[in-house]
């Protein structure tokens, strides 16, 4: 019998009486080595390629189980990535390319850095909407822990951060693709005299006061508004009077429309009053994003910032 017998793959012959494989190859004679009657394994394979190449994969499959044992059994690494722990924390600027995400990265290991159009630490001459110290960032240190402080240095047209939603005071200015509004929080006015007395320190009157009445002007707007703000000075006067109100170019289903800037997204972003009855905005996912004035805020991980036409990415580094 082992005359007759042949190797069905490499054609060595004759196969040894009671081999388990071919001394040639190595073939297990059980897959396909059984006096030339192939099995369902061995059809499989197409060319002697794949049979070298499962055959290695035969002999490797004891040495891959045994290393994936000992990866199952190797206790977990609980410990931590290594961070500085004692000194203050770094922080990382980044200059935005025009139209792209990312720039210049600038490494603040100082306590600070100050960006301006002729001034500062890092300077844009060409943005003539910079003002020449226009913000800076701080390290500051609040109960033992470091954070990074952003702080407008008075600029004419302010340091706006990007926002997904915030709570809206009153005066505070938003930035909706190029266009910049106020937004105004509804309110009643005091007379003159009272608002005279009051500026005088002068106590308030002890005599009864005939009744008087009271007409609209007497009274401040009753709704929010929102004020559009141009070069010349004050534009249009929005009312916001439904509780939600959406800005964009979408004349269809917005309340305060801007059709005419490329950088305004159809629903752009959504300006609702809530429960406690506050006024809140929230962006709608626009390319562009919303964006805030602010004249002070803390930064504890990451912002965008925007000062005149340049924007700017901030990363810090947890202490």
């Amino acid at each position: 019998m082992s005359g007759t017998q042949k190797c069905q793959y490499c054609s060595f012959s004759p196969l040894p009486y009671g081999a388990d494989r071919c001394p040639r190859c190595g073939t297990e004679i059980g897959r396909g080595n059984s006096g030339g009657n192939e099995t369902s394994e061995g059809t499989r394979l197409e060319s002697v390629e794949d049979v070298r190449r499962w055959v290695e994969q035969e002999r490797s499959r004891p040495a891959k189980q045994a290393a994936t044992q000992q990866r199952t059994e190797a206790p977990e690494d609980s410990a931590m990535p290594f961070r500085p722990i004692r000194r203050a924390p770094m922080a990382l600027l980044c200059v935005v390319d025009d139209g792209g995400d990312g720039g210049e990265w600038f490494r603040i290991r100082g306590p600070e850095i100050v960006v301006g159009r002729d001034e500062g630490d890092i300077r844009i001459p060409q943005d003539n909407a910079l003002s020449g110290r226009h913000f800076k960032l701080a390290r500051i240190s609040t109960n033992g822990r470091f954070t990074w402080q952003l702080t407008d240095l008075q600029s004419t047209n302010g340091t706006f951060v990007r926002v997904a939603a915030a709570l809206l005071q009153d005066e505070q200015e938003i930035l909706i693709g190029s266009r910049r509004f106020r937004f105004e929080a509804p309110r009643l006015d005091r007379s003159d005299e009272m608002a005279s007395a009051s500026s005088q320190g002068s106590p308030a009157r002890k005599t009864t006061q005939g009744w008087q009445t009271l007409s609209a002007s007497s009274l401040g707007p009753a709704t929010a508004t929102l004020v559009e703000l141009t070069a010349g000075g004050e534009g249009r006067r929005i009312a916001l009077r439904d509780r939600e109100q959406w800005i964009g170019a979408d004349g269809g289903r917005c309340t305060v429309i801007v059709s005419d800037d490329p950088f305004v997204s159809k629903q752009h972003a959504k300006l609702f009053c809530d429960d406690k009855g506050r006024w809140n905005v929230k962006d709608g996912k626009s390319r562009n994003g919303t964006w805030l004035r602010v004249q002070q805020i803390q930064i504890r991980s990451t912002a965008e910032l925007q000062a005149g036409e340049q924007r700017f990415l901030v990363r810090i580094f947890q202490s």
